[in-house]
């Protein structure tokens, strides 16, 4: 059977063609303004990709994302579709039950979320067996999650 064509991926169409042009803005109150190019949008997404694919996400899997508004969710969003899998957004304002509920329903295999909401995540573990990795950014992760590492870069010779 033949591979279905991709469309063409539009991130990358755009840091091609306006690599400096702002494309994310983050100023949350008290914390530090985050700006990004299309260029560093498309870098950063494309080593999350990486980084999620060498985790074991696959085309077609789904991924729950958990947090608020930030960089972090720009990034997995762009990630997920680069790869072909699902970003299912969660509610960081379930309870554990609610959460578990959806993460279990959801038939995702990965969970990547905000350091501030690992916690509930921690608790559901056990409860969540089709979740294979749980990727913590923005933040030390729990005893019961993974942090994804970039990884090391190759030196030239």
């Amino acid at each position: 059977m033949a591979e279905p064509v991709r469309p063409p991926d539009i991130l990358s169409i755009h840091a091609k063609m306006s690599p400096d042009k702002l494309a994310v803005v983050h100023d949350s109150p008290g914390g530090k303004i985050v700006r990004w190019t299309f260029g560093e949008l498309e870098a950063q997404a494309n080593k999350l990709a990486n980084g999620l694919a060498a985790l074991g996400l696959r085309r077609g899997e789904k991924l729950v994302w958990c947090g608020q508004n930030s960089p972090g969710v720009v990034r997995v969003v762009h990630a997920a579709r680069k790869l072909g899998a699902v970003a299912v957004p969660l509610n960081y304002r379930l309870s554990p039950e609610e959460a578990q509920y959806v993460v279990d329903n959801s038939d995702a295999v990965m969970v990547y979320v905000d350091a501030e909401y690992a916690p509930l995540f921690a608790k559901i573990r056990n409860e969540i067996p089709k979740v294979r990795e749980i990727v913590v950014y923005d933040g030390a992760s729990p005893d019961a999650s993974s942090a994804w590492k970039r990884p090391a870069r190759r030196r030239e010779q």
